[in-house]
């Protein structure tokens, strides 16, 4: 899911304006029900995301090694090929 690109500034504003209609319609004791329900809320958004972060980078960690692996297992290829060429070359050259 997108979000939309929005300015620092108007989630800022946003957010007092929440708070002074918080403010202006709850008790204090419910005031501090609501604040404590968002900040866990906020934390729980916050560990969901880093734990998320984490995986990629790994995976991204995996994919290269993966490739460089791979990359050098190909090379190694090619070198034995072109030792085989050269072989199978001498042995023409030495049948004559």
């Amino acid at each position: 899911m997108a979000l939309p690109n929005m300015n620092p500034l108007v989630i800022d504003q946003l957010i007092v304006v929440m708070s002074s209609v918080f403010m202006d319609c709850f008790s204090a004791d419910e005031q501090d029900v609501i604040g404590n329900f968002f900040a866990t809320l906020g934390s729980m958004l916050s560990l969901n995301s880093s734990y998320i972060l984490l995986q990629q980078s790994q995976n991204e960690i995996l994919n290269q090694d993966d490739k460089t692996e791979a990359d050098s297992q190909y090379d190694l290829l090619e070198k034995s090929i072109d030792k085989m060429k050269e072989e199978i070359e001498k042995m023409k050259n030495n049948k004559h």
